[in-house]
């Protein structure tokens, strides 16, 4: 019903804020630095035990990775003027404008 799918909306945000993001990896250790979006959430267990839910991340190279949210970073994409400045493409989320050079 719409009364349900407007509940979906407002709870998915707060539970799965990754949903849809663009991440960086992290965890695994082999996997570390790689890039992907995430495509899926898995509350596994259930709403009392967030400890065990997991993301679905199909990586830049096309494989399909399943990693705790902790195993994973937002990546923000850098305003072009910024991106050619810095040099860089994006940053992580958490970093600071602050430490980035900006010309003017």
């Amino acid at each position: 019903t719409a009364q349900n799918m407007e509940i979906l909306t407002t709870i998915i945000p707060k539970v799965a804020p990754l949903m849809d993001k663009r991440v960086r990896i992290h965890c695994p250790a082999e996997r570390h630095g790689e890039y992907g979006v995430v495509t899926d959430f898995h509350p596994n267990g259930g709403f009392d035990d967030r400890s065990r839910d997991q993301y679905t991340v199909r990586l830049d190279c096309g494989e399909v990775l399943e990693v705790r949210p902790g195993d994973v970073r937002a990546v923000v994409q850098a305003e072009p003027r910024e991106a050619a400045i810095s040099g860089s493409g994006g940053g992580e989320a958490g970093t600071s404008k602050a430490n980035s050079t900006n010309a003017t």
